[in-house]
């Protein structure tokens, strides 16, 4: 579900001995959607397709090191990252990690700004 409301992508246990526990509550308004979703275990994310959106992540608990283009962004309840799924390289989420997600269709930004 997760891959199918944000982008297809690749998602790895870090650890064997680790189950998924992971949960999404996702709300779609037009060309923008919010939610908060958590994996329940250490996770690599790769193979993040292009949706041509901005994604803003924003660990409400845990952390996430955010792979871009440009280089990791480390993430936690004090810092959020905004990143163009472009430009989106590799995830890692800690297992205590729970974030919201904004997700804002670049024709928005290019239709308002």
């Amino acid at each position: 579900q997760i891959a199918q409301t944000y982008c297809p992508h690749n998602l790895s246990l870090s650890r064997a001995t680790e189950h998924l526990d992971a949960w999404l509550n996702h709300k779609r308004l037009s060309k923008v959607g919010i939610g908060v979703m958590a994996y329940g275990a250490d996770v690599v994310i790769e193979g993040i397709e292009d949706q041509d959106m901005l994604l803003l992540m924003h660990p409400l608990s845990g952390e996430a090191e955010i792979g871009t283009s440009n280089g990791p962004v480390y993430c936690d309840t004090g810092v959020a990252s905004v990143v163009d799924t472009g430009d989106l390289r590799r995830m890692q989420w800690s297992a205590s990690c729970t974030q919201r997600v904004v997700q804002i269709s670049n024709s928005v930004l290019d239709d308002h700004a």
